[in-house]
């Protein structure tokens, strides 16, 4: 996982998510493995692989319900990329608040979470109604 965030911060995100797919292929049943398949999740989100995304996300929404961090992004990447689901965004959205309300500051999303930048537009796009 840490050679993941490090070239997630130096902004190779293709070095990341590749790094997060070997975690997740290495250790499939270990229970640090669903952050890991968090992470790739977002990476593939980063690097335009939408459905991959969606679908990571809608898979980690089941297996991690509750953590608002997968709800949030699921929000978010659905709200901008599929408009037609945007009641399931908005379902997505109140469990995330329900579980942690600072997902609806951006400001504390980037500094404390470090989402990618292409998710951060999504976020914001979707805290603004844009």
């Amino acid at each position: 996982m840490a050679e993941g965030r490090a070239a997630e911060a130096e902004g190779n995100y293709g070095a990341a998510l590749e790094r997060y797919t070997s975690v997740v292929q290495q250790f499939p049943d270990f229970a640090t493995t669903e952050y890991a398949r968090l992470s790739r999740a977002l990476m593939l989100y980063q690097l335009g692989k939408v459905s991959d995304a969606i679908l990571q996300l809608q898979d980690l929404e089941v297996s991690l319900r509750g953590y608002a961090e997968v709800h949030a992004a699921l929000a978010s990447i659905l709200y901008v990329e599929r408009p037609a689901l945007l009641e399931v965004a908005e379902q997505q959205w109140e469990i995330a608040m329900e579980f942690n309300q600072q997902f609806a500051d951006a400001a504390w999303v980037q500094q404390y979470k470090h989402w990618p930048p292409r998710l951060m537009t999504a976020l914001n796009r979707f805290l603004t109604l844009q």
